[in-house]
């Protein structure tokens, strides 16, 4: 799966037409069975209802290979039609920060959303984003996402491919002609998913990434998008903004080799450890364990912060 291990791509998946999901997955468990060199293949953040995982599933253990599947969360807010009736969904004391924050925000500043249209206007608006978002990581010790070249350019041409194709929602925020907040989404269909946003750490008083949400979401739901996607990770600040959890499903298949049916069985030892020390430690500790692991994830591909 391009992009799988990466940190950058999840919601992976085999691309067939459709009704030929079984059609595919009997082709490639087919082929995965006759190669010999090979210990684990792991098919990554998978849909949870993937018709070709489902089927791949049983074509494995009909073949006799050794499989197995975990599932880690993503975070989907389900759009109403309307901003009014979404803002009226969310909890009454985060609710000031859509809507009574903004208002301060344009009292105190001359305030400007502005979404990317055109192609020339690309590679400053990028820099711009990466700049923002190293701004954070680089003062807290960290090297930061973009801190690769490899990674920038790939976003270039990632982006340059999505505006082509109508896909693209890269908002920035300026105040009195800084800009200060930058959301790089894309859209398909009524699906809007979150890549990469940046704040200025010097605003952060002022929850100037409050207030770019708050108006990219609005935008989206006038343009008729009924799905934001956070993508991967368990944030607890998604929750604030009515997102609810879904799945992605791993699937792990063990190779020919005494090798890859090892590394299954230890792979699902560590997930019971995980789950025993979850229902006997402590709320806190469990919290704080998380926290450094997710931080530890997240380094140094895709990285998101709290709103400011």
């Amino acid at each position: 799966m391009v992009g799988a291990g990466s940190g950058d791509s999840d919601g992976l998946d085999f691309i067939t037409a459709p009704g030929y999901a079984s059609e595919c997955a009997q082709a490639f468990s087919t082929w995965l069975s006759g190669q010999k060199e090979w210990q684990v293949c792991a098919l990554e953040t998978l849909p949870q209802h993937s018709p070709v995982a489902k089927c791949l599933s049983r074509r494995v253990q009909e073949s006799g290979m050794s499989i197995d599947s975990a599932l880690t969360p993503n975070f989907i807010i389900d759009l109403p039609p309307t901003w009014a009736q979404y803002v009226n969904s969310l909890d009454s004391s985060f609710r000031p920060l859509l809507t009574r924050y903004p208002r301060r925000l344009q009292s105190r500043f001359t305030v400007k959303f502005s979404r990317c249209e055109d192609v020339d206007d690309l590679k400053a608006q990028l820099q711009t984003l990466f700049d923002l978002h190293q701004m954070r990581w680089t003062g807290r010790g960290e090297a930061g996402a973009f801190a690769d070249n490899g990674r920038r350019d790939f976003y270039y041409r990632m982006a340059t491919a999505f505006l082509q194709r109508g896909w693209l929602e890269f908002w920035q925020l300026e105040l009195n002609g800084e800009t200060v907040g930058a959301q790089f989404c894309f859209r398909y269909n009524d699906t809007v998913s979150l890549l990469q946003e940046g704040f200025h750490p010097k605003y952060a008083a002022e929850k100037i990434g409050y207030a770019l949400k708050a108006h990219f979401l609005e935008e989206m739901i006038l343009a008729g998008a009924r799905r934001y996607d956070f993508l991967g990770g368990a944030d607890p600040y998604k929750s604030k903004f009515g997102a609810h959890q879904e799945n992605y499903l791993n699937l792990f298949i063990a190779g020919p080799s005494k090798l890859g049916r090892l590394y299954l069985q230890a792979q699902k030892e560590k997930r019971g450890l995980k789950a025993w020390l979850k229902r006997k430690l402590p709320a806190s500790v469990v919290a704080a364990l998380r926290g450094d692991a997710t931080a530890r994830a997240t380094q140094p591909s895709r990285q998101n912060f709290q709103s400011e």
